[in-house]
C-alpha cells in the first residue's frame, strides 16, 4: 500500500479547570500542613516547618498528603502514593492521578479509563465514558462526558446529567455552572446538589461561594459579589475580585487591596498585587517586594521577598534570590531560603514551576465504540445522514464557514473519551462563498447546489489505524464496498486522488496509511496516523 502524508487538524477535547478563581484553596483537597512538599536540585522530598527532613528527596514530583496519603511521581515516571514515612502504599503505576479528597482519588493506567480508588488502591468503581473527572468536594465530583459537564457523588452514579459547557467543584453547596447565552456567548450561575438552577446563568464570569460571598463579573467586564440568592452585596465595580478568606477578600480598581465582609476597604488600594487572607495575614506585593499586612492593613511583615505565599497555619513559603525559605508569622525564619521550590497549598502549584493536579484524563479509546458511533446513520444510501440528492440546504443548519465550493462545519462530535470528529468540510457541486450578495444568496439557496463529497476530521487519543481498520470493514458489510475501482465509480477516484492533494503534507511528523473502497453510490478514502483519520465519502450522481 503506497504511504502518503497527511496535515491533519487537532481535536481540542474540551477539559476542565477544576481550580477555582486566582490562588484559592478551595478547589483543592483538604490538604495536611504538616509535611510540607520541598525540592532539593531535581527531586522532592518532605521536611517539617523548622526544615527537618522527614521523607528523603528522591521523586520527579510530590504533591502535599491528604487522608494520611501523598501523590507522588516515582522513578519510573508512573504516579503513585505513599505514607507520611515514605512508604509506597499504592505502587507507582498510573499515567495519571489526583491527590485524595474525601478518602477517594481518580487515576488512569497508561491507555486506560477513569478509575476511582481508595486509600488501600483498590478500585471502587470504573467511569469508561468519562472523559475527565475531578477530585471529590462536599460529597461530589466533576465529570465530563461526551463534551458535557455534570457531576457523581461516591458510588459513580450520575447525580447531575452531564450538560453544562463547564462545571466547578461544589463550595458552600452551590456548585458553579455554564451554557451558552443567545448571543453563543458563556454565561454562569450556579447549581444545588440536586442539580436545580439557584442562581440563573446570567454573569461573564464567576468565582466560587466562599463565606456565604461570590465574586462575579457582569457584562461591563466588572467584578462585584452576590449572596447566595444572586443578590449583589457589594456592586459591580472592580477589575478582579477574589473570594473572601477570613473575612477578608482581595480587589482590584487601579491597584490592589482588601476589603472587608461590610465592602469597605480595610487598606488603601495602593498595591501591584495581593493573595488571601490566612492567618490574619495577607501577603502584598510593592514594587516588586512582597510583605504581609494585618487584618487592619497595617505593614506586619517588610517588603523583603521575592515572592511570598499565603499562610499554611502558623508558617508561609518565602522566595529570595531563587531559593526558598519558610517563615513565621513574625516574619522570623523558621528555615533559611535554601530550596529549590516549596508546594504552594493556596494556588495548586510549586511556587516555581509546576501546577497541581487538578483532576484526572482518560487515556482510554474505545475503537469498537468510536467506529460504532461513527457510523451511526449509514445504510445503504445515506452516509451519517448524507446521499447523492441532498445540499447546501441540507446542512445549512449546521454552523459553516463557507469559501468557494467548500463549506466547514467546526461542530465537535464527541465519539466517546478522547475521540471525536473535530469538523466536517463539504464540497458543493457550485461555489457557495459567503461573500456573495444577497440577491444571488436567495437564488443560491433556491438551487441548493448538490454535495459532492464530505471529509470528516477525526481525532483521537490513540488507536487510529485500529479504527481505521474497523470502518473500512464496516464499509465493505455495509455498500458491498470494493478496493477496486471499475468502470462506472473510476471518475469518483481520480476526483479524490485531485481533492486530497493538498493535504499530502506532514502529519506531525508521521506518515499516514490509506485506504480506498468503492461502492456503487459512494466512494470512500481514509488517511490515518497513529492519532488522526480524514475520511472522505464522495457521493454519486451528484448534480
Amino acid at each position: 500500500m503506497k504511504k502518503r502524508i497527511l496535515v491533519l487538524p487537532i481535536l481540542i477535547l474540551v477539559t476542565l479547570n477544576a481550580c477555582k478563581q486566582n490562588s484559592t484553596d478551595t478547589g483543592l483537597p483538604n490538604f495536611d500542613y504538616k509535611l510540607i512538599a520541598v525540592k532539593q536540585s531535581d527531586k522532592w522530598g518532605y521536611v517539617d516547618k523548622n526544615g527537618k527532613m522527614l521523607i528523603a528527596p528522591k521523586y520527579n514530583r510530590a504533591y502535599p498528603f491528604s487522608d494520611g496519603l501523598a501523590l507522588v511521581l516515582g522513578e519510573n515516571n508512573k504516579w503513585g502514593y505513599i505514607d507520611q514515612k515514605g512508604n509506597y502504599v499504592v505502587q507507582p503505576q498510573y499515567a495519571n492521578a489526583s491527590c485524595f479528597s474525601e478518602h477517594l482519588a481518580f487515576v488512569t493506567q497508561p491507555g486506560g479509563y477513569i478509575q476511582c480508588i481508595g486509600t488501600e488502591g483498590k478500585t471502587i468503581f470504573d467511569l469508561k465514558d468519562a472523559t475527565f473527572a475531578s477530585h471529590f468536594s462536599e460529597g461530589m465530583a466533576v465529570v465530563e462526558i461526551d463534551g458535557k459537564f455534570g457531576f457523581i457523588d461516591k458510588t459513580g452514579k450520575i447525580v447531575i446529567k452531564p450538560k453544562f459547557l463547564h462545571a466547578a467543584d461544589f463550595s458552600d453547596g452551590l456548585a458553579k455552572i455554564s451554557i451558552k447565552n443567545d448571543l453563543r456567548e458563556d454565561i454562569y450561575g450556579f447549581v444545588d446538589k440536586e442539580g436545580k438552577q439557584v442562581i440563573e446563568p446570567q454573569f461573564m464570569n464567576a468565582g466560587s461561594f466562599e463565606e456565604g460571598r461570590c465574586a462575579v463579573e457582569n457584562g461591563s467586564g466588572q467584578m462585584g459579589y452576590i449572596n447566595k440568592k444572586g443578590d449583589y452585596v457589594k456592586d459591580p465595580k472592580f477589575k478582579y475580585a477574589s473570594y473572601f478568606s477570613e473575612g477578608h477578600a482581595v480587589v482590584e480598581d487601579d491597584r490592589f487591596g482588601y476589603i472587608n465582609e461590610e465592602g469597605k476597604e480595610v487598606d488603601l488600594l495602593n498595591y501591584d498585587y495581593c493573595r488571601a487572607f490566612k492567618n490574619n495575614r495577607g501577603p502584598v506585593n510593592y514594587q516588586g517586594k512582597w510583605g504581609y499586612v494585618d487584618e487592619n492593613g497595617k505593614l506586619a511583615i517588610d517588603m523583603q521577598y521575592d515572592d511570598a505565599s499565603c499562610f499554611f497555619g502558623d508558617y508561609a513559603i518565602v522566595q529570595v534570590n531563587r531559593k526558598f525559605g519558610i517563615i513565621d508569622r513574625n516574619g522570623k525564619y523558621l528555615v533559611s531560603p535554601q530550596y529549590d521550590d516549596v508546594f504552594d497549598y493556596i494556588s495548586g502549584k510549586g511556587l516555581y514551576d509546576f501546577f497541581a493536579p487538578e483532576g484526572v484524563n482518560s487515556h482510554y479509546v474505545n475503537a469498537e465504540e468510536v467506529a460504532r458511533r461513527f457510523m451511526t446513520q449509514c445504510d445503504e444510501n445515506r452516509f451519517r445522514g448524507l446521499d447523492p440528492q441532498m445540499g447546501l440546504m441540507d446542512v445549512k443548519q449546521h454552523k459553516l464557514y463557507r469559501h468557494a465550493y467548500n463549506a466547514t462545519d467546526s461542530t465537535i462530535v464527541f465519539l466517546g473519551p478522547r475521540a471525536g470528529i473535530s469538523y466536517t468540510s463539504y464540497t458543493f457541486s457550485e461555489p457557495v462563498d459567503y461573500l456573495i450578495d444577497a440577491d444571488k444568496e436567495d437564488e443560491l439557496e433556491q438551487r441548493n447546489p448538490k454535495i459532492i463529497n464530505a471529509i470528516y476530521l477525526v481525532s483521537v487519543e490513540r488507536d487510529a489505524e485500529k479504527i481505521a481498520e474497523i470502518l473500512k470493514q464496516c464499509l465493505v458489510q455495509k455498500y458491498g464496498a470494493t478496493e477496486t475501482p471499475n468502470q462506472n465509480n473510476y471518475d469518483d477516484y481520480t476526483v479524490r486522488q485531485e481533492t486530497l492533494e493538498k493535504r499530502e503534507e506532514a502529519a506531525d511528523g508521521k506518515e499516514t496509511q490509506s485506504f480506498f473502497l468503492y461502492s456503487a453510490k459512494m466512494s470512500f478514502a481514509a488517511y490515518y496516523t497513529d492519532t488522526k483519520i480524514a475520511f472522505v465519502v464522495r457521493f454519486r450522481n451528484a448534480q
